[in-house]
Order: structure tokens, then C-alpha cells, then sequence
């Protein structure tokens, strides 16, 4: 999955960072149980292109936390009626820290039990239940770890989902 940009804003709103985001990972499964909390796949490689995000105030960047994957896709609930249901998920241990925050430093971030929550969107939903992307709804606000350092939401304009190293789309079902 590739977002470009996965935009993190602080609840307060004087912080805004966006950066090219691209994670890499496994579904367990070729559909999803509509079972809360079911883990359904890993996200085992992330990477944030630092040196280009942008940021209000000019100069904070984002890096990921390596030692917190693989992060863990688990499904929450859906929105929506048939046959426009959409899956929503959770992507837990999400780990990363945010650098040279004025005053601050680093804020650091690991995602606990709430995570992120992440659902098709934007064009994303194929065939009623079936999903290509996968956004970073503005919904769950994410505790930093360091004192001090805001919370914040994330959002996302997704790319659709596809094999490792190819143009083919991955589709998510839920079942």
C-alpha cells in the first residue's frame, strides 16, 4: 500500500506532517470474518520518504520504527448498508516517531489496542463488498509516548493495493 501522502495532524492542530507513506505485508486469508479484533494479516516492512515529507511548522519529519513490526491488521467493523458495506480495520503496533518537533524534539508513537483505524475508501469499494484500497480515516486519535507530545489523527489518499513488486490490484472481501 502506498499513501501518498499519509497526513498526521495533531488534535490541537498546530502540527501537520505529510509524507509518502509505503507498507508492505501478508493477508492470512482471501477474505475477511466480520469477527472484532480477528487478526487477518502483518504489515512486515514500512518506509516513510523522510527527507521529502512537509510540515507545519516547516522542518518536522517522520521515520518509522523498525523494532515495533510487524504491525497487525486485525477487523474492527464495517460502515455502510448492502450492498455498499465497507470494512473498517485496525493496524496495531504501528510504531513511529516524529523528529525535530520545535521545543519538543522527538515525539515517539507506538499504537496500542485502539490502532488506526483504516477503511476502503475514495472510490475504493469494487463489487459491494470487495475493497482495492485502504485509507487512513481521520477517526482514532493516536497518544504519543513521549510527555508533552500531541496526539494526533491520520488521514490518506490511497493508491489501490497491489502485489509486491507488480501493477496487479489486490482486492479485499469481506465475508
Amino acid at each position: 500500500m502506498v499513501y501518498r501522502p499519509l497526513i498526521f495532524q495533531s488534535t490541537e492542530g498546530a502540527d501537520r506532517i505529510s509524507c509518502t507513506v509505503t507498507l508492505e505485508g501478508t493477508f492470512h486469508y482471501r477474505t475477511i470474518a466480520k469477527v472484532e479484533r480477528s487478526l487477518f494479516g502483518y504489515v512486515t516492512r514500512a518506509a516513510v520518504d523522510t527527507a521529502n515529507c512537509a510540515s507545519s511548522p516547516v522542518g518536522i519529519q517522520a521515520r518509522v520504527l523498525t523494532e515495533t513490526l510487524p504491525w497487525h491488521l486485525q477487523y474492527k467493523d464495517f460502515a455502510g448498508t448492502l450492498p455498499e458495506v465497507r470494512p473498517r480495520i485496525t493496524l496495531i503496533r504501528a510504531g513511529f516517531d516524529l523528529i525535530r518537533v520545535p521545543i519538543l524534539g522527538t515525539c515517539k508513537y507506538i499504537i496500542t489496542t485502539n490502532g488506526i483505524v483504516v477503511g476502503p475508501g475514495g472510490g475504493g469499494i469494487n463489487e459491494g463488498t470487495r475493497a482495492s484500497r485502504i485509507i487512513a480515516e481521520n477517526g482514532v486519535a493516536s497518544p504519543s509516548i513521549t510527555p508533552f507530545c500531541p496526539e494526533g489523527r491520520f488521514t490518506s489518499n490511497a493508491e489501490p493495493i497491489t502485489v509486491l513488486g507488480g501493477t496487479t490490484t489486490v482486492t479485499v472481501r469481506l465475508i
